[in-house]
C-alpha cells in the first residue's frame, strides 16, 4: 500500500480558492483570504471532505440580517400575533 500526501483547496461562495499557505491551518488561511473576501472572516469551515487526490476545506457565510426587528417581542399572550408594540 501506498501512501502519499492529498493537496488542500478551500471554497467559498462558489469560488475555488488555492491554498496559499500549505504548512497553515485552515483558520490561518481564512484569515489571509478575509483581505480579499470581507465576508469569509466570519464564515464557519468545514472539512475536510476527500474529493478524488484533493482534500477540500468549505468556509461557509453566516446568514443573518442585522439590527432586524425580533417580532416576538410583540405577539400577545396566546399566539394573538395581530398588535405590534400597542398590541391592536
Amino acid at each position: 500500500m501506498e501512501g502519499r500526501v492529498l493537496s488542500r483547496h478551500f471554497e467559498f461562495n462558489g469560488v475555488r480558492l488555492p491554498d496559499i499557505a500549505p504548512q497553515l491551518s485552515p483558520e490561518e488561511i481564512r484569515t489571509l483570504y478575509s483581505h480579499m473576501y470581507p465576508d469569509i472572516a466570519t464564515a464557519s469551515i468545514t472539512g475536510p471532505e476527500a474529493v478524488g487526490d484533493k482534500l477540500v476545506y468549505r468556509f461557509t457565510r453566516a446568514i443573518g440580517s442585522k439590527g432586524g426587528l425580533d417580532e416576538s417581542k410583540y405577539q400577545k399572550e396566546g399566539g394573538d400575533e395581530a398588535g405590534g408594540p400597542g398590541g391592536t
